[in-house]
């Protein structure tokens, strides 16, 4: 099977997208006075201008009105191909394989689609078809580690597998597999199965890339087994593993592991506010990540994790504040803020743009309703800790039931329905 058989063909709804475009620019173009467009110098300009900005949106059909109404303005071949346009060429993933051969065909400095600027582009940002372009299926020799790294990062993962397969065994050090690892757990394996195992590379940062990164436990534990992550020594090092995965926007999958897996040893951990302030910040999963770091804590030290800087994380978290602040107000401190710390999380609300002003007032009243309950509860005697909480948890649900709540992720012991998977 030669490559081109499982290249994805262009899809028609692209092609008819682009013709369509080309046909609105040739019409306004046409349509200016002959003094406009005779004025060649103005319009030369101006034409290599658009083409600079359209390359990396649109395909050759738009490109190609560019250079033919340049061409009949000022009878030359239209505006300069330069590098800078065969690398956002080179990025554009959807017509990149149609707009490279347009370009080269018109340009006077062929050296331009074989720099190392635009193969990096190709290499980090293409798709399959573009690399077809610039790579016959022959080895490929050396590469920069600049381009190296681009192609470890490249989130089509066939590119990442046919470059690979052609960069040489020795060349895949930890800088490559922590690029790759930061990628996906896919493109991970990918260098792992082709680097040179019998060079040594047992990293702590690999561990950490990972942990924040990667969707599957699996991915640490091999990583682990060939010793390119270094086992945990102590606690310490097991926490500092679970930051990382605090961060990890594909799921719980593996803070959940790391969790489990020290648990009951000499380097089980205990959960800090410095840990529940990372997951507070999970730009994806905060208030599952956060209900995982809960039931791990005693509620005698409540006081002491959930503090006014896990709070202000959580008010100012883009898309996931609403409910990550919920989750905190509805635990069971002993002591409330006061009035100056509720100042400090009111502004991380009000900073947090991604809220509209309604939902931005509604999350302050939540956050008002939590604290004033909480103090009424304590000052009229109550010591039923779960009395206190279902009269605090039905207080805040009433302030926090418009607010978008994506109760439908959101399950009772923190399980996250986009944890896990491939």
């Amino acid at each position: 099977m030669s490559p081109t058989d499982s290249v994805r063909k262009p899809e028609l709804s692209d092609k008819i997208v682009d013709e369509w475009t080309a046909n609105c620019l040739e019409m306004i173009l046409k349509d200016k006075p002959p003094s406009w467009r005779d004025s060649t110098k103005s319009w030369h300009q101006d034409a290599h201008d658009l083409a600079d900005r359209l390359v990396s949106f649109w395909g050759p059909r738009v490109l190609k009105v560019l250079f033919d109404v340049a061409n009949g303005a000022g009878g030359t071949a239209g505006p300069a191909v330069s590098g800078a346009v065969v690398v956002k060429a080179a990025k554009n993933t959807m017509y990149g394989h149609e707009l490279l051969p347009f370009l080269e065909g018109r340009s006077e400095n062929q050296e331009h689609f074989v720099e190392d600027d635009v193969l990096q582009a190709a290499a980090g940002y293409g798709d399959i078809r573009t690399i077809y372009f610039f790579f016959d299926p022959y080895p490929l020799g050396t590469y920069s580690k600049a381009f190296r790294l681009a192609a470890a990062r490249n989130s089509d993962v066939s590119v990442v597998e046919f470059l690979y397969r052609r960069i040489s065994s020795d060349s895949i050090g930890l800088e490559e597999l922590e690029a790759a690892a930061g990628n996906s757990d896919v493109a991970f394996e990918c260098l792992v199965s082709h680097r040179n195992r019998s060079q040594p590379v047992v990293s702590n940062s690999l561990g950490l890339v990972i942990a924040e990164n990667c969707r599957q436990s699996s991915t640490l534990r091999k990583a682990c087994d060939l010793r390119l992550a270094r086992e945990p020594d102590n606690s310490s090092d097991v926490e500092d593993l679970v930051r990382a995965a605090a961060r990890n926007r594909h799921g719980l999958e593996m803070a959940r592991f790391l969790l489990k897996r020290y648990q009951w040893t000499d380097k089980q951990i205990t959960v800090s506010a410095s840990l529940l302030k990372m997951a507070a910040g999970n730009l994806a999963f905060a208030p599952e990540m956060l209900r995982l770091l809960l039931n791990e804590c005693d509620d005698t030290h409540l006081d002491s994790v959930i503090t006014v800087e896990v709070l202000v994380r959580a008010a100012a978290n883009d898309g996931e504040a609403p409910e990550a602040v919920r989750m905190l107000v509805l635990e069971p401190r002993e002591t409330p803020f006061d009035a100056d710390q509720l100042a400090m999380v009111y502004e991380a609300v009000d900073t947090n743009h991604k809220l509209s002003a309604p939902a931005r007032r509604k999350l302050r009243d939540g956050i008002a309703s939590a604290s004033t309950s909480a103090s009424h509860m304590r000052e009229g005697g109550s010591n039923d800790a779960d009395l206190r909480k279902a009269r605090i948890e039905e207080i805040i649900s009433t302030a926090f039931a418009k607010l978008g709540r994506k109760s439908a992720k959101v399950k009772d012991g923190g399980q996250a329905s986009g944890g896990g998977g491939g």
